[in-house]
């Protein structure tokens, strides 16, 4: 009597026949592919994206080789909640394996609570988010190498985070390409850089994308006219957004947010845009309307309105 097939025994086998397929790969290719997997998220959860470079890593010696070389690969993954869940040697290890390669930070910075918020009386702790200091030592001692930055905060209070940001308005961004800050306030105060301070210190050659939720700032600076995307300031009135923009003739998508209420007359120069393909407006029905009717777009622009029946009113700038 045939003894049935068993099926893992056919898995191997196919394994075993692919492997060479796999391992022929020439080094540039399989470098591209490692490189797009690393720069993109994990479609698990429960997998980071180091998860599948290191098992990828474990492949053949080709793949190990190609994939240890990749500083910039690294790089590309250096999210500060994964690493606060890391032990001190794995976190150490992504560290030296990115070398002096460009470093694209992620991560959010909200509090955990613990406590008993069921009760009548509901008592919550906030814990300090472990991903802080990790932050903060990036930005003291690594800066001058961030290609991209986006972060989530739920507060921006006075501690060792807050003075280590001030390096956005202290220092030049040499070679910052994306720049993203999203705030989840308590209160809805904007954030405000002191006086006469421009941000990257009016130095950012190579930045393409900047968002900034809660900046108060009217965004003066050389590096806006190179933006192909734009969050403009919440606190920024139509008349300052048209200013803005005007100067950015290479915008791609624009994000138009504002806490303000439009009511003034307008009497300007449309603005050309175009190769805009994206806008985002979430403001007074006012406000968007006179947005639109002084924008010119690319005739394929897609446009999101957002209509808010009721905002708070903010000082313009």
């Amino acid at each position: 009597m045939a003894k049935p097939r068993r099926r893992g025994n056919k898995r191997r086998k196919q394994a075993r026949s692919a492997l060479p397929l796999a391992a022929g790969l020439p080094a540039d290719i399989l470098w591209k592919i490692i490189d797009i997997i690393s720069r993109g998220r994990s479609p698990d959860p429960g997998h980071h994206t180091i998860t599948y470079i290191r098992h990828i890593s474990q492949v053949c010696r080709l793949w190990r080789e190609v994939t240890l070389q990749s500083t910039s690969v690294w790089g590309n993954m250096i999210d500060i909640n994964f690493l606060s869940r890391a032990s001190e040697e794995w976190k150490s290890e992504i560290m030296r394996r990115t070398g002096r390669a460009g470093l694209s930070i992620s991560g959010s910075l909200v509090p955990s609570r613990e406590g008993t918020p069921d009760t009548a009386s509901p008592t919550l702790t906030e814990i300090p988010n472990p991903a802080t200091p990790i932050l903060v030592d990036l930005l003291e001692h690594d800066w001058e190498r961030v290609v991209a930055l986006r972060l989530v905060f739920q507060t921006f209070e006075e501690g060792p985070l807050r003075d280590v940001l001030k390096i956005f308005w202290t220092k030049p961004a040499l070679i910052l390409e994306e720049f993203s800050i999203a705030f989840m306030f308590d209160s809805a105060e904007p954030v405000s850089i002191p006086p006469g301070a421009v941000i990257f210190l009016d130095n950012a050659p190579h930045l393409r994308s900047f968002c900034w939720q809660g900046l108060h700032s009217d965004l003066r600076a050389g590096w806006v006219k190179q933006l192909s995307q734009l969050y403009l300031p919440q606190v920024c009135s139509v008349q300052r957004a048209l200013d803005i923009i005007r100067e950015c003739p290479r915008l791609q998508k624009l994000t138009y947010d504002s806490h303000i209420l439009h009511s003034a007359e307008l009497v300007l120069e449309k603005v050309n845009l175009p190769e805009l393909c994206s806008l985002n407006l979430k403001a007074d029905f006012t406000a968007c309307s006179a947005l639109l009717t002084y924008i010119t777009p690319n005739p394929a622009c897609l446009l999101k309105w957002t209509y808010e029946k009721s905002t708070r009113l903010l000082p313009k700038i």
